[in-house]
This record gives structure tokens, sequence and C-alpha cells, in this order.
């Protein structure tokens, strides 16, 4: 019993799908691994110079960013990868995530507007943030250049969006 070409060209699809999930799943870890190693390794450093310090607005963004971004990672992670259910429960899950979405589609707008603005914008947001303190303070504080700066923010915010 031989498959119609397009059923071998589904099942190649299928197969090209799953390796890039795996892929992207590669990836997923190797960075929770990363920033958690690199948590870990400096620790002492952050302890010494951050964590003693007085408290400040950079601080804040700072241990925001610098905390806030593995935990996110790690949850996005978990809700993704369900890891240890086997493909008819996955399927099973699929299936009714879907029919909640067509029942009450502002939930699943709500979730979806809840990982965008706590997870890519609210991140991003910050990371500019201290990108243009750093870069003012380097530039001697100049009004010219944070104008500039908060310019290429907002261009890149509004191209982005």
């Amino acid at each position: 019993m031989s498959l119609s070409s397009t059923s071998q060209e589904a099942i190649l699809e299928i197969i090209k799908s799953m390796q890039t999930s795996q892929t992207v799943t590669y990836f997923q870890m190797s960075s929770i691994a990363f920033l958690i190693y690199d948590i870990i390794i400096m620790l002492h450093k952050e302890v010494k110079y951050v964590w003693k310090s007085a408290w400040s607005f950079p601080k804040i963004l700072y241990l925001f960013a610098r905390y806030y971004a593995p935990l996110y990672i790690i949850h996005m992670f978990v809700v993704y990868n369900i890891i240890g259910l086997s493909v008819k429960l996955c399927v099973s899950l699929f299936k009714t995530r879907i029919r909640v979405c067509e029942i009450f589609p502002s939930s699943c707008q709500t979730w979806f507007w809840a990982k965008v603005l706590l997870g890519e914008i609210l991140f991003t947001t910050i990371v500019n943030i201290i990108l243009v303190m750093r870069l003012n303070a380097m530039y001697g504080k100049k009004v010219k250049v944070l104008v500039f700066l908060v310019f290429l923010v907002i261009g890149e915010s509004l191209f982005l969006s």
C-alpha cells in the first residue's frame, strides 16, 4: 500500500514542523540554562555592586530586567512545552483550547495581550530605557543626545508594532 503524493507531502510537512519545534525547544532550554548560569556566576558581584548600593531608578530597572527575563522565559517554556503528556492528551488539550477560544474569544485575546504586554513589550521597553540611560551617561548627559536616543526608541517601538 503506497501513500499518495499529497499524503507524503503532508507527512513530510509534519516531520519538518516537529523538527523545527524541537530546534526551538533546544534554543529555549539553552537560553534558560545560560541565563541561570550567568546569574549564578555573577551573583557575588551583583551583591557587592548592585544589591548593596542605594536604591535608584536604574537599579530597579536593572534588577527587574535581570531576574524577570529568566522567569518569563521559563514560564513561557512550560506553557508551550508541557512535558510528559501523551500525544492523545496534547491533541485533546489543543482541541479544548480552540473550543474555549471559539466560545470565549475575549479569554484568548486577554491571554495574547497579557503575553505581549508582560513579555515582549514590557521587557523591551525596560531594556531600551536602560540602554538610553547608559548611552546618555556615556555621551556626557547632553540633551541633544538624549532627544536623539528617545526618538530612536520611539521609532523602534512604532516600527515594530
